[in-house]
């Protein structure tokens, strides 16, 4: 099989998942599932996407293809009561570990969280025409996760990244 043919065939697969995930749902995620997802009502950031994953990003030289399904399956789970689609979207990735970890930003599999995104249908492609993507760290022993706020596009940039660090700040301090 071909470079082109086995590339083809990888989409295929990963987009039935995709479906398969969605269409094996019936009732909104549990918490035992691993993730959840909601529209933020208050109004610095009201509209903003947030999906919370129990866990954080396995490095990219762990990554392996039961962690995509699992990660994917969680993800496009938990959106599946979500009704919202951007045209053009940025994504902020907070990762929290539990330790005081110094790890680089490009050795995570960030490409996990993108695939749900758009097998969920909240963006219909992840070229760099409709999304684009920042990573934050941090850490929390007690909670380690991962978190997710996507935004819809076009928007002014310093501002919002400035209002959702202080709502990760301010909320990082009630929870932790």
């Amino acid at each position: 099989m071909n470079l082109l043919a086995r590339a083809f065939y990888n989409l295929e697969e990963a987009l039935e998942e995709g479906e398969s995930a969605r269409e094996q749902v019936e009732v909104p995620i549990e918490e035992q599932d691993g993730a959840t997802a909601l529209i933020i009502q208050e109004d610095d950031l009201k509209g903003v996407l947030k999906i919370v994953v129990d866990g954080y990003l396995p490095r990219t030289r762990h990554a392996t293809s039961m962690m995509r399904r699992s990660w994917i399956g969680k993800i496009t789970r938990a959106l599946l009561p979500i009704d919202v689609h951007f045209e053009k979207a940025f994504c902020i990735i907070v990762i929290y570990v539990p330790g005081k970890v110094n790890w680089d930003v490009d050795n995570r599999y960030y490409k996990f969280i993108i695939d749900a995104i758009r097998f969920a249908r909240i963006i219909d492609d992840d070229n760099c025409q409709r999304l684009s993507f920042m990573v934050i760290g941090g850490v929390d022993p007690e909670n380690p996760r991962t978190e997710i706020y996507i935004v819809n596009q076009p928007f002014e940039e310093h501002v919002f990244v400035y209002k959702l660090l202080k709502h990760i700040i301010i909320e990082g301090k009630s929870s932790g």
